[in-house]
């Protein structure tokens, strides 16, 4: 089966990104990786397909076509995407990063980007893109779990 078209310069256009903008801020963001995966499986690839079965249908660096329906696949991908970006601003250090908790008060975050970015930043850090039209999924498998809904 061929793989769905996926755009994700994050991870394939790094040295693009480097070319183009040699001193740019790269952002990392992070939340416990059980809530990254709850959220793929809720989110929507426009009116198609969960998030979590678009990027199970790509071919992505470190995530082939066909891998991510077990979680620890997925969390071992986002672990190794987060070390690669590590790596490359390590390796370019004309680029600054700045890596952030979601689950981090929404006022500390905002108040670190505005010190960092200017008052232009202010107030533009926040949970604002809660799914108002949640669609759960049945898992096609005893892979998946629903780990955060579990009431631990």
């Amino acid at each position: 089966k061929n793989a769905q078209k996926c755009v994700y310069p994050q991870m394939t256009a790094l040295e693009a990104i480097h070319e183009e903008h040699p001193q740019a801020t790269f952002f990392l963001l992070s939340r416990p990786l059980d809530d990254w995966i709850n959220s793929t499986e809720r989110w929507w690839y426009g009116n198609l397909m969960h998030t979590r079965d678009q990027m199970t249908a790509c071919d992505l660096p470190g995530l082939p076509q066909g891998v991510g329906s077990d979680n620890d696949d997925l969390k071992q991908w986002v672990c190794q995407h987060q070390q690669n970006v590590r790596h490359f601003v390590e390796q370019h250090p004309s680029h600054a990063l700045i890596e952030l908790n979601l689950y981090d008060d929404s006022n500390f975050n905002d108040n670190i980007l505005t010190k960092l970015l200017g008052p232009q930043a202010q107030g533009c850090f926040g949970h604002s893109n809660q799914n108002q039209r949640i669609r759960p999924k049945k898992p096609k498998s005893g892979k998946r779990s629903n780990e955060n809904n579990s009431g631990k």
